[in-house]
């Protein structure tokens, strides 16, 4: 056995993540080019959908949960059949780099046709670079997905799409730029309707609030600006409780279940700053005269310190529950459940070690065991030697392997033998 053949693969980490509409899976983008499915009720990744052989930079759930959207780096969309594993329809930007290789993707934005099946939806997408939006219309009976406009104004990156229908079936787009603003698009017609320069430095990320008389940018200015859409001058409110720039956001309505509880209306904003605020947004009173500032000293919010240097890549309401979850840089997804004031931590998903032997993969080695500091020492150890034998190998993997999962064994000492 060359001792090239053996090594342990981490896995990546997650780029973005999205939950399902009743919150039972969440799917996972991650930085090795795979989309993952967890199960929300027994904290584990059942299917891995080999999508990319790039990041994948976004995703997304149809409002059913059957079909997945990818975006990659290599600058293509994919629709999966999350049942079947089969992408349906590849959908390549073309759009490329002076040197012609292909712009990746930076965002992308779903939402359901009002009165349509599943397969029928818009489709938003972000490409980097040429500063431009795609709009999409998608049949995946059909195997189609038909641009319907391209939308150009920003004079740099468009970071962040979304998108609301509202009842007279008008479509709003929001997106935000590294050019310092948000812009706001009528969708149907493809036409600019306003620009909002609020922000002194870039926006990384905008979100509607479901009943889409809201939305939310944040900014490397460290603050988030909550805008009133109802308002042709579209007012807003700025919050400040981040030190540094705002990574992701997103907002929560539940109704009260009981008659003495009150409506929850929230925003929750993740930053650089190693912390995640959650902002009680029915708080803001929007007269006229009141303060267009608001900051953690003036705004009901609750705060949870990280306690940790790690990127904060998305984050995310569970939208049936308390519970919130955030993706960081380090490979894990961490789960959090809000009650009140107090924060507790519920599970934390990682992804899975792989072991691998002569071009076989052994899957699922449990992250938590000492498996990859001990094949760092393993490596150490025989630096230089051409070959390791089969008794090595047993030695230094073979107890871990055995405690943690017998059939993951059996193949291993097979592939030994």
């Amino acid at each position: 056995v060359n001792w090239q053949d053996i090594y342990i693969d981490k896995g990546g980490y997650v780029k973005d993540f999205v939950y399902s509409g009743n919150g039972d899976i969440i799917v996972t983008g991650e930085s090795d080019g795979t989309i993952r499915l967890w199960d929300t009720e027994y904290d584990i990744c059942y299917k891995i959908i080999e999508g990319h052989e790039v990041p994948v930079s976004s995703v997304c759930l149809t409002n059913e949960g059957r079909y997945i959207i990818s975006a990659g780096a290599e600058g293509s969309i994919k629709f999966w059949d999350q049942h079947t594993e089969v992408c349906l329809l590849e959908q390549k930007m073309g759009h490329v780099h002076d040197d012609g290789t292909p712009l990746g993707i930076l965002d992308l934005a779903y939402h359901p046709i009002p009165g349509e099946v599943e397969t029928k939806f818009w489709l938003l997408s972000s490409c980097i670079h040429d500063h431009s939006i795609s709009v999409w219309k998608v049949d995946l009976e059909q195997r189609e997905a038909k641009l319907e406009h391209e939308l150009t104004f920003h004079q740099d990156a468009v970071r962040s799409v979304d998108m609301h229908i509202f009842e007279d079936g008008s479509i709003r787009i929001i997106a935000g730029s590294w050019d310092n603003t948000v812009s706001i698009w009528d969708g149907l017609g493809g036409s600019l309707m306003s620009v909002l320069d609020m922000h002194v430095s870039r926006v990384h990320c905008v979100s509607f609030s479901e009943d889409g008389k809201y939305f939310a940018s944040g900014s490397s200015d460290d603050t988030v600006i909550v805008w009133d859409t109802s308002n042709p001058n579209h007012k807003y409110r700025r919050l400040k409780g981040h030190t540094r720039g705002i990574d992701s956001l997103q907002f929560k309505f539940r109704k009260a279940e009981k008659k003495k509880e009150k409506d929850v209306f929230q925003l929750i904003s993740a930053a650089s700053d190693d912390k995640i605020i959650i902002w009680d947004l029915d708080q803001i009173d929007w007269g006229d005269n009141s303060p267009k500032n608001l900051s953690i000293k003036t705004l009901k919010h609750h705060v949870l310190p990280l306690g940790y240097a790690r990127e904060v890549n998305c984050v995310h309401f569970d939208p049936q529950s308390n519970q919130f979850s955030y993706a960081t840089s380090d490979g894990r997804l961490r789960i959090w459940d809000l009650r009140g004031d107090r924060f507790t931590e519920r599970n934390i998903l990682y992804n899975t070690y792989e072991l691998h032997v002569q071009g076989c993969r052994f899957r699922d080695l449990h992250p938590q065991s000492n498996l990859f500091e001990r094949e760092t020492s393993f490596m150490d150890q025989h630096e230089g030697e051409k070959e390791v034998t089969k008794e090595m190998l047993l030695r230094q993997y073979g107890a871990i392997i055995r405690e943690e999962d017998e059939e993951i064994w059996n193949k291993f000492v097979v592939k030994m033998s």
